[in-house]
């Protein structure tokens, strides 16, 4: 099998944590392998180095960059940390990763360059849908907290604003298994 890749990208709040455990269970036959991120930011509650993300000090993040580890690296964003992708993470056939739309094309480019082919999601909702699924997963948020985390959110929540290859999905409340299922159909008739 060609090496294949599925970005699933969107704000926070559009379902993309569940939209990829509900892939890595269905594509389990396959081995379906989640990239894991870097990031310098702090480890959330429950979070595990290696699960969720590396989480890198600066010094260990920009050695990395300096090595040139990274296929890409994002700059200091607004909650003051940096992100990127280890070229490392790309040695398995068949992954699938939740990055930002912009990252989604830094990836989209280095696996077209190496022949490998990617799908790329964008999902979304509207703001009171994103609201409520990031107060509920992070309970400890004020309400303006949760709207200052929206507002500087790395990834514009409008599917108009992204490229035309991606594909675009609302993924409301109660719409993840039409979700799941519409990447599924995809990548099964691709493959």
């Amino acid at each position: 099998m060609r090496n294949t890749l599925i970005t699933i990208s969107g704000p926070r709040g559009s379902g993309k944590d569940a939209t990829i455990a509900e892939l890595l269970k269905w594509f389990a036959y396959m081995r379906l392998h989640r990239i894991i991120p870097c990031t310098t930011r702090e480890r959330r509650e429950g979070e595990l180095h290696g699960r969720e993300q590396f989480f890198l000090s600066e010094e260990e993040f920009a050695q990395n960059e300096q090595d040139e580890k990274f296929i890409f690296t994002n700059p200091l964003n607004a909650s003051g940390y940096r992100s990127g992708t280890l070229k490392s993470e790309l040695i398995h056939n068949f992954s699938i990763v939740d990055i930002t739309s912009t990252g989604a094309v830094y990836l989209r480019d280095y696996m077209q360059a190496n022949n490998g082919r990617v799908f790329s999601y964008f999902l979304f909702t509207d703001h009171e849908t994103r609201f409520e699924r990031i107060k509920n997963r992070q309970k400890d948020l004020t309400d303006a907290g949760v709207e200052e985390l929206m507002a500087y959110d790395p990834t514009i929540p409008y599917p108009e604003a992204h490229p035309d290859w991606f594909t675009k999905i609302r993924n409301d409340n109660g719409f993840l298994d039409e979700t799941v299922n519409h990447i599924i159909a995809d990548i099964k008739y691709a493959l």
